[in-house]
């Protein structure tokens, strides 16, 4: 009995793809029409993501410029309204210092401390101390006139303690007391010397640097209750000379040193009697930033200081190394 064989019953079987290699296939086959739906897709996504963010920026910045109008409006209303107040006070208060008949010495008085509290940062009140000084002081003697003198020198006082409270907060203040008795023409001149912590460009003072002073009483006037002051410095090409009375106010009395450095010296207190003939002299040593409207930059200090802060970063800046050749 014959053997029944199957037709190709010992072929080899067909071997089928593995999954991966079909996985494969799908991926390949779709990931081009994909791409073409999800680039358009985030493209405008993003794109209105970035419009949004530039309009909400442009909003906040609608909104910042409509604030900084209005503060400038609401700035600009309060200066012009300040001002004109200042104006009609200053009108006011001129016109009954300065009246056809001014008699009424205590009426002055009054005028020149509002004067004072007002304007002594930008007006020279020491003609005004003086004439007023000179009609006290012709004024007949008794319990009056004693009141308005003693008036005069605390309004002057107040001035002078506002106006160094403005300059010594950036710079430095020295005292001294003096005996009068020992300024004497052709005698020793009692002097004063210290040191303080030198101001740079910036107005800043210095942590290590100094200035050296000398301040010295060289003559003494009683009769006009003033003294002769000299200050020399190493920085000074010369020494300052100036007559120095108690109406003498730092803000429009003062000396320069250099471009960025200023200097003033009050006689804040003065005792005339025969017996203790004494004062007391303040130093003020600062910035020019502090001073009065007097005190306006030249020109040429302007341009030293523009091309003084240009040529900084360029020297603060590294130099480039060198290249080197390799061999």
């Amino acid at each position: 009995m014959g053997t029944k064989h199957e037709p190709n019953a010992d072929a080899a079987p067909t071997p089928r793809p593995p999954k991966i290699e079909g996985v494969k296939w799908v991926l390949q086959t779709l990931a081009l029409p994909a791409a073409l739906v999800a680039l358009p897709l985030l493209y405008q996504w993003k794109a209105s993501d970035l419009a949004e963010q530039s309009r909400e920026a442009s909003r906040k910045r609608d909104q910042a410029d409509q604030q900084f109008r209005l503060y400038t409006e609401l700035m600009s209303k309060r200066e012009e309204s300040d001002t004109a107040v200042r104006r009609g006070l200053f009108d006011k208060l001129m016109g009954s210092y300065l009246s056809p008949n001014p008699t009424d010495l205590g009426k002055r008085l009054i005028a020149l401390e509002l004067l004072s509290l007002n304007f002594h940062d930008s007006l020279n009140l020491s003609p005004l101390f003086w004439e007023l000084a000179g009609e006290i002081d012709k004024a007949p003697n008794g319990p009056e006139r004693d009141e308005w003198k003693g008036h005069l020198e605390r309004i002057a006082k107040q001035v002078k303690d506002r106006q160094a409270a403005l300059l010594e907060a950036d710079g430095s203040r020295k005292e001294w007391d003096i005996d009068l008795a020992r300024v004497v023409d052709g005698g020793e001149q009692p002097h004063f010397s210290f040191e303080l912590p030198r101001l740079g460009d910036d107005g800043l003072p210095s942590a290590t640097g100094k200035r050296a002073f000398d301040v010295a009483v060289v003559a003494h006037d009683p009769l006009h209750r003033r003294l002769s002051i000299t200050v020399s410095s190493p920085g000074l090409d010369k020494t300052v000379k100036f007559w120095l009375d108690p109406y003498d106010f730092p803000l429009v009395n003062f000396s320069r040193l250099s471009g960025s450095e200023r200097f003033a010296v009050l006689l804040y207190d003065y005792n005339g009697a025969p017996d203790v003939m004494s004062a007391r002299i303040v130093f003020l040593y600062f910035p020019s930033s502090r001073s009065g409207a007097k005190d306006k930059p030249y020109l040429d200090d302007l341009m030293a200081r523009l091309v003084h802060t240009e040529a900084k970063p360029e020297a603060a800046a590294p130099a480039a190394p060198a290249a080197s050749a390799t061999k």
